[in-house]
C-alpha cells in the first residue's frame, strides 16, 4: 500500500498491533480525575460510549460502566477485544459521523484523543448528542496541547499528515452552538472539555 494514499482507516488498522498505549502516572491520574469529576443523574442509566476506543484506553477507568465500544478501525477493536474487560458488553466498527445507535441510549460518551481525526467535527458532536439522554455528558479528551499534538501529526505524515486538534475555544463553540452546557474546560498541558446535554 502506498503510505502516501491510505485512509485513516487504513492508518491506524496498520498500526494496532503494535500501538503505543503506554500511559504515564501523570496521565492515568489525570484520566481518572476527569472521569471522577463526571456527573450524570443516576436515573439516566450506566450505559457509556468509548467513542474512538482504540485498544481499549478507557475501559479500566469505566469499571463502574456498561461500556460500548466503537472504532472505526476493525484492527482495533479487535485488540480491545483480546483485553476481556468485563465492563464492556459491545465492541462495534463504523463511523462516528453516522453512529448506528438510537436516539438517547447513553449517559455519557467518552471521546479520548478522537477529534483531530474527524472529517466534520461538529457533525459527530451533533450525532453525540442525539445518542446521549437528557442531563448526560460528553468528554472530549486530549492528554497532549492542540499545538503538539498537530506538530506530531504532520510529523507522522501520510494519512494524518493534517489532522489538527482544534483549539480549544473552537470546540466550546460547537458544543455550545449544539446546546450542551460546559461544565469543566482545561487548556493547559492537556485539552479537555466536558459537555452536558441540555
Amino acid at each position: 500500500m502506498n503510505i502516501l494514499s491510505e485512509t485513516r482507516k487504513d492508518f491506524f488498522n496498520r498500526r494496532a498491533e503494535r500501538w503505543n498505549e503506554h500511559l504515564s502516572s501523570d496521565d492515568s491520574g489525570y484520566l481518572q480525575k476527569i472521569i471522577s469529576i463526571v456527573e450524570t443523574p443516576g436515573e439516566i442509566g450506566k450505559n457509556v460510549l468509548d467513542l474512538g476506543c482504540g485498544t481499549g484506553v478507557l475501559f479500566p477507568f469505566l469499571s463502574e460502566w456498561n461500556v460500548t465500544a466503537f472504532d472505526h478501525s476493525e484492527s482495533m477493536l479487535k485488540c480491545a477485544k483480546e483485553k476481556q474487560y468485563s465492563n464492556v458488553r459491545e465492541y462495534i466498527q463504523g463511523d462516528a459521523h453516522q453512529l448506528p445507535f438510537s436516539d438517547e441510549t447513553f449517559a455519557r460518551v467518552y471521546m479520548l484523543s478522537v477529534v483531530p481525526h474527524l472529517e466534520d467535527v461538529p457533525d459527530v458532536v451533533a450525532e453525540v448528542r442525539r445518542v446521549l439522554k437528557p442531563g448526560g455528558t460528553v468528554s472530549i479528551i486530549h492528554l497532549l496541547n492542540a499545538e503538539t499534538i498537530t506538530t506530531i501529526h504532520a510529523k507522522i505524515g501520510g494519512a494524518v499528515a493534517h489532522d489538527r486538534l482544534l483549539e480549544i475555544s473552537e470546540l466550546k463553540s460547537i458544543l455550545l452552538t449544539l446546546k450542551f452546557e460546559v461544565g469543566f474546560e482545561d487548556s493547559n498541558a492537556r485539552m479537555t472539555l466536558i459537555g452536558r446535554k441540555l
